[in-house]
């Protein structure tokens, strides 16, 4: 028999060249036991040391040896089913108007930039915003919003939305019980007369609730943010402040939420107007799943954008962005604005107030979840608050199933967790786009290489399942065959070769997947980087500098890839002789199973048993392409299939092999059959 340890040996070797040109395997695994809340920390303080230019990456030294996350998702046990993204978050008012202008406004016309949004026909157009007049209209970008067709009108909502809801009260939060001791020590000249003034009704109301004071709830003084800040260095200036637990705090206030933003991935697989009609079945039901006070149907304010993948993208990323106001609103032509614009004034107790006639009211279950007896009357509970996020991604999901069953696509899209779809995978860190620019330019960072350590961790474990389920069935066999065989010398002499071989060859194939996995992490980002260069140096115009540095990371990419290569060629010959020794391992595990067979029978016939255990090989290869899938561990690794396919073995010397195998399982067949009725005539037809 082949020596297994031999076999081992070479594939372990290969690997070995490989483990050399990336990062320690501990590195990664201490990676994901520091935990998300730790890598987070890691990456802020990596932003902020961080130079700030758009072209400082180039500057900053490569780091090839940290692979890229392995690409792809991960599937469940069905290996149809996979997680996706779908991301949410909220913005609100700012405290202050910014001289970058409105934040809602901003950001919607960064969705809405034409270079990102996938295009598409006007009769495409047509349908997602059921324009009338679209057929007229040429190639444009696909929008879908129920603001307005005109993109000055959605901007100007957004500006609107900015401008009108509510502003948050920023001020100083103090502590009652701590300030008195701390303004001695400060000249009262240099602090505000109110200020001074509201410490010191704080403190009465503190000695007032002193038997109480849990009831006491301190009262915010209220300044804006230069006001407050003057303060602080006036207070800050007190020998002895205590700066890790000060009595006095900057607090920005709470203020209505301008836009939520949510992020979904879109199936790769679909094409451009599958994924339209999933874009605008998503909206529908965005502004249409509430019911207002008469319970009509009513919903969120939404724009809506398929983004293509860009040229330093994935070809798989097509994303859908959404931005969305929990508001319903109307335009109202008279004035000429959003009825939420619309104020009056009017006196109540000698005192000026403001109020807004026309404005509607918030969704509720968008952001709240409320007491039994505080719910209007078609206040949908199910959905409400925390579960509002997860009733979106089931929704999202559901719409994205149907497409995909409609096209005979057999994959789907699931909302639930890894943890709950079976996936043992630790969950990944969104990555943002500055990072995302450092890692296509080679530069390693603290979310990506924790991405990488996990994609890469679940690849491995993905791997030593499907080398358990490929031998699962013989291994479940062995029992029924060490039954057959018992007290038979031969037998048991058998059954212990057999249990031999099939544990090399269990070993052997997640060596050859192993082998695969450090190919690509050893290409990874080079091979990107390599990519993401000359894809920049066909397009940017910058300065000669700029194009230099370009260069030269495009060359080091080039000499790691050169290494790579140079790993693969020196173990190719170790390579290609453990796929023929595997190919033999799999050759005499089917001659064991067919000898095991003919003994089973043979004692059979012997003892004249009218029933008995009846089985056939675990392997029945009837075709040379069944016998080229047991050669060489090809189902599985690609190292060793392409070796042994087109690099090592000629095609003649796999026919043979596979006649041989084909040989055995005819000869077994054969015998069998002789010992049947009509055996001659069926063995002739053979």
């Amino acid at each position: 028999m082949v020596g297994e340890r031999a076999i081992s040996q070479r594939i372990k070797a290969a690997n070995g060249r490989f483990a050399g040109l990336l990062r320690a395997r501990e590195e990664d695994e201490q990676l994901l036991l520091i935990g998300r809340v730790r890598i987070k920390e890691q990456a802020k303080e990596e932003a902020a040391n961080r130079p700030t230019s758009g072209r400082s990456a180039w500057k900053i030294a490569a780091d090839f040896s940290a692979p890229l996350p392995r690409p792809g998702r991960p599937r469940a046990a069905d290996g149809m089913t996979s997680s996706f993204h779908f991301h949410c978050c909220s913005v609100t008012r700012p405290s202050r108007v910014t001289t970058a202008g409105a934040v809602a406004a901003n950001h919607a016309a960064y969705v809405e930039r034409f270079e990102a949004v996938e295009a598409g026909s006007a009769l495409d157009h047509a349908g997602y915003v059921e324009r009338g007049d679209a057929v007229e209209v040429a190639d444009r970008p696909l929008v879908v919003s129920n603001i307005s067709d005109d993109p000055g009108r959605r901007r100007a909502y957004w500006e609107a939305v900015d401008r009108c809801e509510r502003l948050g009260h920023e001020g100083l939060s103090i502590d009652a019980s701590a300030i008195g001791r701390w303004l001695k020590r400060v000249a009262a000249d240099d602090l505000p007369p109110d200020f001074l003034a509201h410490c010191r009704a704080e403190r009465k109301r503190r000695v007032a609730n002193r038997k109480r004071p849990k009831s006491f709830k301190p009262k915010r003084y209220r300044a804006d943010e230069p006001a407050c800040a003057a303060i602080l260095d006036v207070l800050r200036r007190a020998p002895g402040w205590p700066d890790e637990d000060p009595p006095v705090i900057f607090t920005p206030g709470s203020a209505g939420r301008t836009q939520y933003r949510y992020v979904a991935e879109l199936p790769h697989e679909l094409g451009a107007a599958d994924r339209a009609a999933i874009v605008r079945n998503f909206c529908d039901h965005l502004g249409s799943f509430a019911r207002d006070a008469e319970g009509r149907s009513t919903g969120m304010m939404y724009t809506a954008v398929i983004h293509a993948p860009g040229p330093d993208n994935d070809k798989r990323n097509f994303h859908l962005h959404v931005i969305a106001h929990d508001r319903p609103a109307q335009w109202m032509p008279g004035p000429g604005k959003w009825d939420f614009e619309i104020a009056e004034e009017f006196k109540r107790k000698s005192e000026t107030r403001v109020r807004y006639p026309h404005r509607q009211e918030k969704i509720v279950e968008v952001s709240r979840s409320l007491a039994p007896d505080k719910r209007p009357e078609h206040y949908n509970a199910a959905i409400a608050g925390k579960a509002f996020v997860p009733h979106l991604r089931e929704r999202f999901a559901g719409i994205c199933n149907d497409r995909l069953a409609l096209r005979g696509i057999q994959r789907r899209i699931d909302a639930r967790s890894h943890e709950a779809l079976g996936i043992e995978k630790t969950p990944e860190i969104h990555l943002g786009t500055r990072a995302s620019a450092l890692e296509r330019a080679g530069v390693p960072t603290a979310v990506g290489r924790y991405n990488a350590a996990a994609s890469w961790q679940y690849a491995a474990l993905a791997e030593r399942r499907r080398t358990e389920s490929y031998f699962a069935p013989w291994q479940q066999q062995d029992g029924v065959l060490a039954k057959s065989v018992a007290g038979l010398s031969e037998g048991v002499a058998l059954m212990v070769e057999r249990r031999a071989v099939l544990l090399a060859l269990a070993e052997t194939r997640d060596l050859a997947w192993e082998n695969d996995r450090l190919r690509h992490q050893a290409r990874s980002r080079a091979q990107a980087t390599l990519d993401h260069c000359v894809m920049s140096l066909a397009q940017v115009s910058g300065s000669v500098a700029h194009r230099r540095a370009i260069e030269k990371r495009k060359q080091e990419a080039e000499e790691h890839l050169a290494k790579v290569e140079a790993a693969i060629a020196a173990g190719e010959a170790d390579i290609q002789a453990a796929a023929i020794a595997i190919g033999k391992l799999h050759l005499r595990h089917v001659a064991i199973d067919a000898r095991l067979t003919e003994i089973a029978r043979e004692r059979k016939a012997r003892l004249k048993l009218m029933a008995g255990l009846d089985f056939a090989p675990p392997v029945g290869m009837v075709s040379e392409q069944q016998a080229l899938q047991a050669i060489g561990a090809l189902a599985g690794a690609r190292s060793l299939a392409s070796v042994g396919v087109t690099r090592g073995w000629p095609w003649a010397a796999l026919a043979v092999v596979a006649w041989a195998v084909q040989v055995v399982v005819d000869r077994v067949t054969i015998r069998s059959i002789a010992r049947e009725p009509g055996a001659a005539g069926r063995i002739e037809t053979l």
